[in-house]
């Protein structure tokens, strides 16, 4: 009986996926698509700004003593406020966001590298010989 539960899950999830990729071949689904990935790049782009802003204020740029007390602040934060980062994947994914913020206010440049590379459209950002 389990084995057909799985199954047929398996099956569901085929049918949804293959129903959702039909969907955003239309010109609806396009435009939906479209919306999502606006929003995903002004929110990278939001973050990244928000980041540069804390870098300038508190002159973390070069200082890397600064760059982890924050990246530990930004730690402690995630584990204290966020139950699923206090154990296992969710622990060492709170680790590796601090260990970014902290690297991103100490070379601010990647942060803009990063942004620029985000909002700029797909035909720049592909090397042409």
């Amino acid at each position: 009986m389990n084995a057909l539960n799985k199954l047929g899950g398996a099956l569901l999830a085929a049918i949804l996926l293959i129903a959702v990729l039909t969907g955003l071949q239309t010109g609806t689904g396009r435009q939906a698509w479209n919306g999502v990935w606006n929003a995903t790049k002004t929110v990278i782009r939001w973050a990244g700004d928000q980041i540069a802003k804390l870098g300038v204020n508190v002159n973390t740029a070069g200082n890397l003593g600064k760059a982890l007390v924050i990246g530990l602040i930004v730690f402690a934060a995630l584990v204290l406020l966020i139950p699923a980062a206090r154990a296992g994947r969710g622990l060492a994914a709170s680790a590796f966001a601090s260990l970014l913020v902290a690297l991103l206010l100490f070379q601010p440049s990647l942060g803009a590298s990063l942004r620029n590379a985000v909002s700029a459209p797909a035909s720049t950002t592909v090397l042409i010989r």
